[in-house]
């Protein structure tokens, strides 16, 4: 991410490299000067580094010359890069919207391989409110570990959005897993995007939540999703307690020992 800024009023935000203009009017010449090549080189390549880095970029149109500061954030980390940094340290980290946080201000963002993160900030839905799902983002904040009520689950906190790059990017969905495995599986199953067939609703309590039954009795908790945030609607009546099922959802946190899940949609062969 390249910052241009001339005084002290950001005017300009762009992705990874500049596009230079060679000609201005009346067929006059342009020509760049980089005060730091290896950063920003004089064709508008940038090079990321390990720091941020500020440039000033001097643009001359025939006679006339007009210096400008760019501030070039460092290199971005992929989301499984971003999982390996220590707790409090500052990251910028690009991935893969996959699902909005019903619960909270924040949302998940995956790798193409599926490596998933939560991203989230106090307030209400100022940070979610500016993303969608498919959109390729570019996130800043501190990495952390939300480790209360039996979680243990990685996350960018006190984010901020610092750019869309792109819309309508293919999320990476698991398949082929169950739902002990996914349980057992926890906090690396977490913040991830799965399809799962033959799932069996257990049963529903009174505070619209459906519960998931799992074949290993072994284990102490369950999935559960809460029927209100399934985009579709969801009638009791249609899907009543032992309906079979082919579901999609994300993984959101371990809540009141159980495994709650969001952004649930149910899968009906075509």
């Amino acid at each position: 991410m390249v910052t241009a800024a001339t005084n002290a009023n950001v005017f300009r935000t762009v992705r990874e490299n500049l596009t230079l203009a060679t000609a201005g009017l009346f067929d006059s010449t342009v020509s760049y000067s980089s005060s730091n090549t290896n950063v920003v080189a004089n064709d508008g390549t940038v090079t990321f580094g390990a720091e941020a880095t500020e440039v000033t970029l001097t643009i001359t149109v025939g006679s006339f010359s007009k210096a400008y500061v760019l501030n070039v954030a460092q290199a971005s980390l992929n989301v499984k890069e971003a999982i390996e940094i220590e707790n409090g340290e500052d990251v910028l980290v690009r991935g893969v919207v996959v699902s909005i946080d019903p619960h909270t201000n924040g949302f998940f963002i995956q790798d193409a391989d599926g490596a998933g993160i939560y991203v989230g900030n106090f307030g209400t839905d100022d940070l979610k409110s500016k993303v969608k799902v498919g959109d390729l983002v570019w996130v800043s904040g501190v990495r952390d570990t939300f480790a209360r009520f039996g979680n243990n689950q990685n996350q960018v906190w006190t984010a901020s959005l610092v750019e869309v790059v792109r819309s309508g990017v293919e999320v990476f969905v698991f398949e082929g897993f169950t739902v002990d495995q996914i349980i057992t599986d926890y906090p690396t199953s977490d913040s991830k995007r799965f399809i799962v067939e033959d799932v069996t609703i257990d049963f529903y309590d009174n505070f619209s939540h459906v519960f998931l039954t799992n074949s290993d009795d072994a284990l102490e908790i369950q999935i559960k999703f809460d029927i209100r945030q399934v985009a579709a609607g969801w009638d009791p009546e249609d899907y009543p307690e032992g309906t079979v099922l082919t579901l999609a959802f994300t993984t959101q946190r371990i809540d009141f020992d159980n495994y709650r899940v969001v952004d649930v949609v149910i899968i009906t062969e075509e």
